[in-house]
C-alpha cells in the first residue's frame, strides 16, 4: 500500500526529510559539469551513507545492521502501543569486524 504525505512535513516523514536534508548538505557545494559526474557523485554518496556512516541509534553503518539481522544477532522488540520496533544488538560493537561477510552490501547503490 502506497502512503502519501503532505511535502515538507518532517512530523508526517521524518525519516525522508532526514534523508534529503542529509544529501542537500553533502552535495550543497558540489557543481557538476554533466549527468555522469552527478550520477558518479551519488554513488560515492550512497555507498557511504549505506556502508560507512554509524547510524545514531545502532552505532554501526546501515549495510552493516542488516547483515547482523541477516545472521541473527539483532533482538527485535515490536511495541505495538507507539508502533515502533526497537532494535538491540546481540554482539559488542569491538566484535563487529570479525563477523564473517560483514561487507556482504560494500558495493549496494540505491537509485531513485
Amino acid at each position: 500500500m502506497q502512503v502519501f504525505t503532505h511535502p515538507y512535513t518532517p512530523e508526517e516523514n521524518g525519516h525522508i526529510e532526514s534523508f534529503h536534508k542529509t544529501l542537500g548538505k553533502a552535495l550543497k557545494d558540489d557543481e557538476f559539469a554533466t549527468l555522469g559526474d552527478a550520477e558518479r557523485r551519488l554513488d560515492v554518496f550512497y555507498n557511504t551513507y549505506n556502508n560507512h556512516r554509524t547510524h545514531g541509534a545502532t552505532k554501526v553503518p546501515p549495510a552493516k545492521f542488516w547483515v547482523l539481522y541477516d545472521q541473527g544477532k539483532v533482538d527485535v522488540t515490536i511495541l505495538e502501543k507507539e508502533r515502533k520496533s526497537k532494535y538491540k544488538l546481540k554482539v559488542a560493537y569491538q566484535e563487529i569486524a570479525n563477523i564473517p561477510n560483514i561487507n556482504k552490501y560494500e558495493n549496494w547503490v540505491i537509485r531513485a
